[in-house]
């Protein structure tokens, strides 16, 4: 996050995006940045509004964006921003308009927040996952429970391309926190080793403890039934060749006698 001249934060009135509005206004200060404090009002809520209480559109809108305008400014209140700081509000598709307003404004950095705790709809959702993929700059993602300066940063690599710039971020923004220090760890958890090198197949074992050869041969494992079916036969073969054996022996007994 070098030269940070321009950091624009999404908010939806949310405690999560009150977080997210209080860090962007502390990386703000720290690097003498503008930052821009932006709100939409979804298109499909107004009509809705305005068919549930028969209103007229304009005279809506107006209502809305002047509640919209108030709730913004009582948030931007509450954090000690930097000099340079406005705020936007307008009518139309929040993911659109906001992506728009990065490319218009040659944003350096989006912020925005995500829910904490333990519910389902704990972590990124659709929009902030599309932010991520579609912003034409940089996106931070702050967690609802993140209202504290950041204290450490745990940078992951997959050694792809983008490798290489996460680092020098996460080394940028440590050195900005007046901890220019940093270690390197790594991990054999399932799901990192596994990324590098799949783990090892474990041959299917014969189940029912089975001291049959055709069972305990290295062929193609086969369904249990085959198995049964494999041995029945054999073992038939082995009782007709026993009893084959047993007839001749008898029949050569009676010869000498005689």
């Amino acid at each position: 996050m070098n030269a940070l001249r321009n950091i624009l934060v999404g908010v939806d009135c949310s405690p999560c995006s009150l977080t997210a509005l209080a860090q962007a206004a502390r990386l703000a200060r720290k690097a003498g940045a503008r930052l821009t404090v932006f709100h939409a009002i979804d298109p499909l809520v107004l009509a809705d509004l305005e068919s549930a209480l028969a209103r007229k559109g304009g005279t809506m809108q107006e209502e809305l964006l002047a509640e919209a305008k108030q709730t913004v400014a009582r948030m931007v209140g509450e954090v000690q921003g930097p000099t340079s700081m406005e705020s936007v509000v307008v009518v139309g598709n929040p993911l659109e308009e906001l992506l728009a307003r990065a490319r218009e404004q040659n944003a350096d950095l989006l912020v925005l927040g995500v829910r904490g705790g333990g519910g389902k709809r704990h972590g990124a959702g659709t929009f902030s996952a599309k932010c991520v993929r579609k912003a034409p700059c940089k996106v931070l993602l702050v967690d609802e429970s993140q209202r504290a300066a950041f204290g450490s940063i745990l940078a992951c690599v997959d050694f792809s391309d983008a490798c290489r710039e996460v680092v020098l971020q996460a080394a940028r923004l440590r050195a900005r926190r007046g901890r220019p220090s940093m270690r390197s760890t790594s991990s054999t958890r399932r799901g990192i080793a596994s990324t590098i090198a799949p783990p090892r197949r474990r041959r299917r074992r014969s189940t029912g403890g089975s001291s049959c050869t055709c069972c305990r041969s290295g062929s193609r494992p086969s369904s249990p039934s085959r198995r049964a079916s494999r041995c029945r036969r054999r073992a038939a073969t082995s009782s007709r060749g026993r009893a084959t054996a047993g007839a001749s022996s008898s029949s050569r007994g009676s010869e000498r006698s005689s």
